[in-house]
C-alpha cells in the first residue's frame, strides 16, 4: 500500500470519524458514467455537469473495458470533487454499467501484478480524492 495513502487513512482515523459516512444514507450527489473502446465520459444527475474524454486512436484497445469504466467513474468523482462540489459529509451514489467496476468502487485490495497497476492506481487515486473532501 502506498505510504501517503495509509498516512492519510491514519490522520482521519486521529481525527475521527463521522457516523454520517458508516450510516446508509439517500445520495446527495448522484454520478452516472461509461466507457468504451473509444472513449470515456461521465456526468452529474443533480448538476448536469458532464465530461467526455475520446482515447486517442493509436491507443484504444490497450486496456481492459473494465479497467475504463473504473476510471471513468473515479475520473466522474474527481471532477466534482476537484471543483468543491462535494461536502465533506456527502453522500455519493456513482452508477456504471459495469458490474466488475461498481465493486471496484469499494475494494482497495488488488495485488501488484501487472495486469492489475491500473486498478491498483487507480483505486489509490480515488482513495486520496475522497479523502480531501
Amino acid at each position: 500500500m502506498d505510504l501517503h495513502l495509509l498516512l492519510s487513512f491514519l490522520h482521519s482515523a486521529y481525527e475521527g470519524i463521522s457516523m454520517n459516512v458508516l450510516t446508509f444514507r439517500k445520495p446527495t450527489h448522484v454520478f452516472c458514467s461509461d466507457a468504451s473502446e473509444f472513449g470515456l465520459g461521465g456526468y452529474n444527475l443533480v448538476s448536469g455537469r458532464a465530461w467526455y474524454f475520446e482515447i486517442p486512436v493509436d491507443c484504444r484497445l490497450r486496456m481492459l473495458l473494465n479497467s475504463l469504466e473504473f476510471l471513468a467513474c473515479t475520473i466522474t468523482i474527481w471532477v466534482e470533487a476537484s471543483g468543491d462540489n462535494i461536502s465533506s459529509e456527502s453522500c455519493i451514489l456513482s452508477q456504471t454499467d459495469s458490474s466488475t467496476a461498481a465493486g471496484w468502487l469499494r475494494k482497495s485490495n488488488f495485488a501488484d501484478k501487472v495486469d492489475e497497476a491500473v486498478q491498483l492506481t487507480t483505486a489509490h487515486q480515488l482513495a486520496r480524492i475522497l479523502i480531501d473532501t
